[in-house]
């Protein structure tokens, strides 16, 4: 059997047979290490990041992606200093990495009986797991901005200057600052700074309200040109004033009203798990609130997308993998275990995301960054040590 599908069936087993779930949670990330760190050019940005690699450490004269630009500083901080590690080296770090952190935020905002939801989602919707070990440089900076949303979760207005939430201050800016050095689409995300604060200013916000003004923008998609939002996206962007923002400005290219009839697959479970936030809000943490309003912001956002924009918003639809377990819980409370709404509503999620990864695991369309999967194959099948 092929060692990636071994590992996804194992972790799964993991999660759903042993009873001490934070065990189970364990081993699964432990099996997770095979995918994430010794892929062997299983992704289709592998030659690139080889090329960034040897751009830097190597002196390559040859132009990165045949443009004439240069990497984010911080990014070439992070593959200058890891330059003794080998570039398999430097790929098992990032992977240990980005599993650790991932590890961490299931383990603090997830329920143990449902860890397997997070789990899930990440493995089987093909632009979570695998996209994130696909984008190297994007995912540093994706992590790098969880890190930031981890300390600012715990930032309070300090009371003196030995006080932990300077230093939780700090390391949020510290986070924010350098994502958008390691990947400049990362500027989007500062937009997690204002909706936190608004969170934490209003307590109850009015669900109706909400439950209106975010369906409305949904509906709004069917019917504005994409164009217009590439056109206010555009001012936000300028109104940054940071440099590198003429190039992410080519993201912006992926808003297109063509792929709106290919997006509507998605459309009916992501609409109800948008509503289905909004509705549980009153019995969210301010932590899951932020996480489930990030979402929205993604999926509002991401209305007309289905290739380049949606690597914008990773930096917000990633925290789906923390706040749909709280949904299900709080569902799950609602309703007996044994109820057929319940049951209906588990095998609803789980026929979507197998169907999203049967679907681009085929070698066409958006398949072709994924299909490479089926014939797993390790670092230590390479002809070199890179």
């Amino acid at each position: 059997m092929n060692l990636f599908y071994l590992c996804l069936i194992l972790s799964f087993t993991s999660m759903l047979m042993i009873r001490n779930k934070k065990i189970g949670l364990l081993i699964t990330f432990i099996l997770m290490i095979v995918p994430w760190c010794f892929q062997y050019q299983m992704t289709q940005d592998w030659d690139v990041n080889l090329l960034r690699w040897d751009f830097v450490n190597v002196n390559a004269l040859v132009g990165l992606d045949g443009e004439d630009r240069q990497l984010e500083p911080f990014y070439v901080f992070i593959l200058e200093r890891c330059k003794f590690l080998g570039f398999f080296g430097f790929l098992i770090l990032c992977g240990l990495l980005e599993l650790i952190v991932i590890f961490t935020f299931i383990r603090k905002y997830v329920s143990p009986g449902y860890y397997w939801v997070a789990v899930f989602i990440l493995m089987m919707k093909v632009n979570y797991g695998l996209l994130l070990i696909n984008s190297n440089r994007q995912t540093l900076s994706v992590i790098s901005i969880m890190l930031g949303v981890y300390f600012m979760l715990k930032c309070r207005i300090p009371r003196a200057l030995a006080d932990k939430s300077n230093l939780y201050i700090l390391l949020t800016l510290f986070f924010f600052y350098a994502a958008p050095h390691i990947h400049s689409s990362a500027y989007i995300s500062y937009m997690l700074i204002p909706v936190y604060m608004l969170l934490c200013y209003v307590k109850r916000p009015n669900r109706v309200l909400l439950l209106v003004i975010f369906n409305g923008l949904y509906v709004s998609r069917f019917f504005v040109d994409a164009g217009s939002y590439q056109f206010f996206a555009s001012m936000y962007l300028d109104s940054l004033e940071m440099e590198g923002m003429d190039f992410f400005d080519k993201y912006l290219e992926g808003l297109d009203n063509d792929d709106l009839v290919s997006s509507r697959f998605n459309q009916l479970v992501e609409w109800s798990m948008m509503n289905s936030i909004i509705l549980c809000l009153h019995k969210m943490s301010n932590a899951h609130r932020l996480f489930g309003f990030a979402w929205i912001i993604s999926y509002i956002l991401g209305g007309f997308l289905i290739h380049t924009l949606a690597r914008i918003t990773i930096y917000f639809y990633v925290f789906l993998l923390f706040v749909a377990p709280r949904v299900f819980e709080i569902i799950t409370d609602k309703f007996d275990k044994r109820n057929t709404i319940l049951i209906s509503i588990y095998i609803t999620m789980v026929v979507f995301f197998v169907n999203n990864f049967r679907v681009n695991m085929v070698e066409n369309d958006e398949g072709r960054y994924y299909y490479r999967w089926h014939d797993f194959k390790t670092l230590f099948e390479a002809p070199e040590w890179l």
